[in-house]
Parts: C-alpha cells; structure tokens; sequence
C-alpha cells in the first residue's frame, strides 16, 4: 500500500512538504519538499498512491469566519485558523483546487486530532500507545482505515 501525505503550501513559490510511506512486508517512507501543482500531479502519478491525505482546508464558511468543522474543534480545544483570515484564503483557494484534482483524498490531518485519534493510532489504532476513542466521529475515521486496510479498528 501506497499512502501519500501533503502539507500544502498556500503558494507555490513556498515548499509543500510531500511524504510517501509504503507499506508492505515492511514500512519505507521518502520526504521532498515540491512546489508547484504540476510537480505534485508528476510525483503523484509516478507513485500511483491507494490514499493522498491533504493537509489543508478544502472549503469555505457558508458565512462567517469558521466552518462547522472548525467551531466543532474550538468547542474541543482546539485553536483553528480561520479559512477566511487572508494567509489561509490562499490555502484554502489552493486546497480546493488540488483537490479537485484526479486524485483519491484521505483524511486530513485536523480531522484526525477532533476525532482523538493519535497520529501514530492511524498505523496502530486501538493500541495502549495509541487509544482511539469511542465517538461517532472516531468510529467513522476507524471504518475508513479499517477499509483501506491501514489497521483493524479499535
């Protein structure tokens, strides 16, 4: 299994950190720093990825400075930047369109954290390092990587 992760930069003169990791009979992971959309559509289709998980928002508030998903992860600790500040804008502008690229998106990162689920839970979910918690939002995330067989659920 092929998983590539994306920490997008708003513009494209600014390195967005690119992460292969492969799964097989053992892990190996490869870390570049990319630019522009098209090298990001080059790496992407040489590697063929089964999950691309992009770190950036994907949409807009319908109105106001924070979507539901943000408020949600405020109410929970969580300090979120406004997709509607300027600096993100240019994120989101750019998140929304490399997603509407052909590509196979994964679960962000901030979906991840409201979920309670520890970056290292993804690989290990439902181990003593790494709890998944037992929440709607959890046990979703949990079937999605227990689809794409990236662990069994907690």
């Amino acid at each position: 299994m092929k998983i590539v992760g994306l920490d997008l930069a708003g513009k494209e003169k600014n390195p967005t950190g690119f992460c292969l990791l492969k799964i097989n009979e053992r892990e190996e992971t490869e870390i570049k720093l990319l630019h522009t959309d098209v090298e990001i559509m080059e790496e992407i289709r040489k590697i063929k990825p089964d999950i691309i998980c992009v770190d950036a928002p994907l949409s807009f508030p319908p109105d106001g400075y924070f979507r539901d998903s943000d408020i949600e992860m405020k109410r929970r600790g969580f300090k979120p930047l406004p997709p509607m500040f300027p600096a993100m804008r240019l994120l989101v502008k750019r998140g929304i369109k490399v997603n509407y690229l052909p590509l196979k998106v994964g679960l962000p990162a901030s979906m991840i954290r409201l979920a309670g689920i520890s970056r290292r839970g993804l690989i290990s979910a439902g181990s003593k390092d790494s709890p998944c918690p037992d929440n709607p939002l959890s046990r979703i995330l949990r079937e999605a990587i227990n689809t794409y067989r990236l662990s069994s659920p907690a």
